[in-house]
């Protein structure tokens, strides 16, 4: 028997352990290079879903709740608009009229007033703005207001369950005050506030918050949006809010308020125009006086003097005795008022350098009368101290418009007269040295012209200034006094605000929107995360990708029914092209012998074993299956034979051909596990298994050794090793991918041909339909040709191994 005992594995030629591959490969047939990862597809996300369906729907709950949170806590916001026209007559010209008047503020201050203090703090204490609360708590603060020494905060007020007392608390809970109800709440704390019987809910908490009235302005301000035209002529106002009807009686107030701030300045402005106007004609009446006095007094002074002889016929000068002396005598007269003029001029402009601008010195000054850019300028200078002085009474230097005044006060008072009067200075007295040049070559006839004319004649000539000056601005005094009488504002509400019926942004739809998305994006990464850190083998294709090995085939699940709809024949024409497949990968050695294992217990290794021997046996090949599985084997329940005397028993004790049994299938022997002994693996690796396998080559075209799971121990290499060819058996969604792995390198040190897997309780999934077999091409059989395939129920051995029995 020693002659039938094969040489060790050693010591055998590749042909010996079916070694058909090129020496020189690293790889054993059947393996194959990993990948390093594997990418996103289609084909493993529907499965993924359909397996972890559960975390997709609790992300889809997670984001209906946030949505609906979103619509709880998020209000729409509405926007409310109006618009306002300014009127533009007079802007920039001269006074024509009671009515027309020079507009009061530039373009751009007309906002700068519709955000100012003036305007929006009256707003904000008819409205409440420093106000808020829930809107079912509206009832109970109607009537609310503040004292003027009041306490801003977070407040909440507690009404007892007996709907008597009262407790007024901050919003971190510390009691300020407590009392019955029916009088006056929070008078302490500078509130005037009596809650009308029953307004204050009992069964929860009033919550409500006290600001500043100039915060609640600032942050009025900032809500409101404004933008004038091009033309300067009409201001459109947005107010944005959650509530519709506030924010628009919030806009309408703020634009009536516009109004009548600006009435109110233009009213005082030409007030004061009327004042400045007023002062100066008192000062030009008295000039006026004075004059006529003197020129009266000069008259009766001069009345009784003798006569002179070249004393004009009349006042004035019209005619003389002698022609040329009437013309020396307006030369000189002429001069005496470059002089007056100049000398006076010169007084009024150092009082102008010192910071004194006086207008009715000026404007006393013949000569300054005939400069039109000077009039002008004090014109503009009156204009501009009438308005500094209302907007004074109303804002500080600081603000905006008022600086804008002042600066173009400084403007006039530092530059733009002094410069004007200097020019004017220098003319006079260019005109006073030719006028001296002039006189000086006729010295000799002015010598003849009579004092008491010249005397009489500039005293006449300043009356009738003073007179025409007097006439003048009493007509600016009583245009000014009736354009304040009856002064319409310089800016008007066009278009009033309404309530709006539609949101202008409603956050709650794309807050809702993107609280759904990123709910179901997390659920859909979570579930990306878990196929790719699922150690399970779910799908063919990470049997090369993860584990290394060839797919040879895969075994449906099986599916109990009665006859003709069952997937018998599915499974049995699965276990056709697995025997074929594995058939051409074991090459042309024979007799054919290999091994099935699995990595781990549960994944069906048994259940293949004996269906792929029942299909070679079907093929009519002598075939025997031994339970190779020496510790916790069961074949011997599939096949319905005696587990002993088996493998170990025919090792241990020499046994002869009674180990081997008789199937149902004529062509199909079996061979038990036998005993249990502890020294089961040091039996498979003795010389007895050698020749035991010796002999069975000699008897059996195919032998089929079950092997215990590779993580049972060393028996499974053992036994692949002698077989030479091993299929390995892998589950889907029980075989660990890893262990499976790990499991695979051990082979890379055997003398041992891996044929590859067969992916066991496979069901197709969406995308996986190529690996299905379609059940209307299987073989009807009529009754009279039904093929006498053996096994156990329905023709498929060990269906119940589908459990998860090896």
């Amino acid at each position: 028997m020693n002659e039938n005992v094969p040489a060790p594995l050693e010591s055998r030629p590749p042909a010996q352990r079916g070694d058909f591959g090129p020496p020189e490969l690293d790889t054993p047939f059947g393996l194959r290079e990993m990948d390093e990862g594997k990418g996103f597809s289609l084909a493993r996300l529907l499965p993924a879903l359909r397996r972890y369906w559960w975390v997709l729907a609790l992300a889809g709950v997670v984001g209906v709740g946030a949505a609906f949170a979103a619509f709880k806590l998020v209000t729409p916001i509405y926007q409310a608009e109006g618009a306002l026209w300014i009127t533009a007559e007079g802007r920039g010209s001269e006074i024509t009229g009671p009515i027309q008047q020079e507009g009061l503020l530039e373009s751009a201050a007309w906002i700068e007033l519709l955000t100012s203090y003036r305007v929006l703090d009256p707003v904000v204490r008819q409205e409440r703005l420093y106000l808020r609360f829930l809107p079912e708590d509206s009832l109970a603060f109607q009537g609310f207001d503040l004292m003027e020494r009041f306490r801003p905060g977070d407040y909440r007020l507690r009404v007892a369950p007996d709907g008597r007392t009262y407790t007024l608390s901050t919003g971190d809970r510390v009691v300020l005050e407590e009392g019955e109800l029916g009088g006056e709440v929070g008078a302490e704390l500078g509130f005037q506030w009596s809650p009308p019987p029953g307004a204050l809910p009992h069964d929860r908490v009033v919550e409500f918050s006290v600001v500043t009235p100039r915060d609640a302005a600032v942050r009025l301000a900032a809500d409101l949006t404004t933008r004038i035209d091009r033309q300067g002529n009409f201001i459109r106002l947005q107010l944005r809010g959650s509530n519709p009807a506030r924010i628009a009686r919030t806009l309408n107030a703020v634009m009536e308020r516009h109004v009548e701030v600006a009435a109110e300045l233009k009213r005082v402005k030409l007030d004061e125009l009327t004042a400045i106007l007023e002062e100066q004609l008192q000062t030009v009446e008295a000039n006026l006086r004075t004059a006529e006095v003197e020129l009266e007094r000069y008259k009766v002074q001069t009345i009784t003097l003798p006569s002179e002889e070249t004393s004009p016929i009349v006042p004035g000068l019209e005619q003389t005795r002698i022609p040329a002396l009437g013309e020396f005598f307006q030369l000189r007269m002429t001069q005496d008022e470059m002089q007056r003029d100049r000398r006076r001029l010169e007084e009024a402009l150092a009082q102008a350098r010192a910071g004194d601008v006086r207008v009715e010195a000026f404007e006393m000054i013949p000569s300054v009368r005939e400069s039109s850019q000077l009039v002008a300028a004090l014109g503009q200078l009156s204009e501009t101290r009438a308005e500094l002085r209302a907007l004074r009474e109303r804002y500080t230097d600081e603000y905006g418009p008022v600086a804008e005044v002042i600066r173009r006060q400084q403007t006039l008072e530092t530059v733009t007269i002094p410069s004007l009067a200097q020019s004017l200075l220098e003319g006079l007295l260019a005109r006073e040295a030719n006028m001296t040049e002039l006189l000086d070559s006729r010295a000799g006839e002015l010598s003849q012209i009579p004092p008491r004319v010249m005397e009489e004649a500039r005293r006449q000539r300043e009356y009738r200034i003073a007179n025409d000056l007097y006439i003048n601005l009493t007509q600016r005094y009583e245009t000014a006094r009736l354009a304040a009488a009856s002064s319409i504002p310089d800016v008007r509400i066009l278009d009033g605000a309404v309530v709006p019926q539609w949101a202008a942004s409603d956050e709650r739809i794309r807050l809702g929107g993107m609280a759904m998305l990123a709910a179901l994006g997390l659920g859909f990464g979570l579930i990306l995360l878990l196929d790719r850190f699922d150690p399970k083998l779910r799908d063919p294709g990470e049997i090369g990708q993860e584990i290394g090995l060839d797919l040879l085939g895969t075994i449906p699940r099986y599916r109990k029914g009665p006859v003709g709809r069952d997937n018998s024949q599915e499974v049995r024409e699965a276990f056709r092209e697995l025997r074929m497949k594995v058939e051409y990968a074991s090459g042309a050695a024979r007799p054919l012998i290999f091994s099935v294992t699995s990595a781990s217990q549960g994944e069906g290794k048994t259940f293949v074993a004996a269906n792929l021997a029942n299909a070679f046996a079907d093929l009519g090949r002598k075939t025997i299956l031994v339970d190779g599985d020496t510790r916790m084997g069961d074949l011997h329940q599939i096949v319905a034979r005696l587990r002993k005397p088996g493998l170990t028993d025919f090792l241990s004790n020499g046994g002869g051909p009674q180990a081997i049994q008789e199937t149902d299938n004529p062509k199909l022997h079996f061979v038990g596990c036998g005993s249990r002994k502890m020294s089961s693996p040091e039996l498979l690796n003795s010389a007895a298994m050698q020749s035991f396998l010796a002999g069975l080559k000699r008897r059996y075209e195919v032998i089929v050794f079950d092997c215990p799971p590779l993580a049972a121990g060393s028996d499974a290499f053992i036994l692949g090793a002698h077989a030479g060819n091993v299929l390995m058996v892998l589950r889907s969604g029980s075989t660990n991918k890893d262990l499976a792995a790990v499991k695979m390198d051990s082979f890379l040190r055997l003398p041992v041909r891996i044929l590859g897997a067969v992916l066991n309780d496979f069901t197709p999934q969406v995308g996986q339909g190529y690996y299905r077999y379609y059940s209307g091409y299987l073989p009807g059989y009529e009754t009279s040709e039904e093929p006498e395939e053996k096994g156990v129920e329905e023709g498929v051995m060990g269906e119940e191994a589908r459990a998860g029995k090896d």
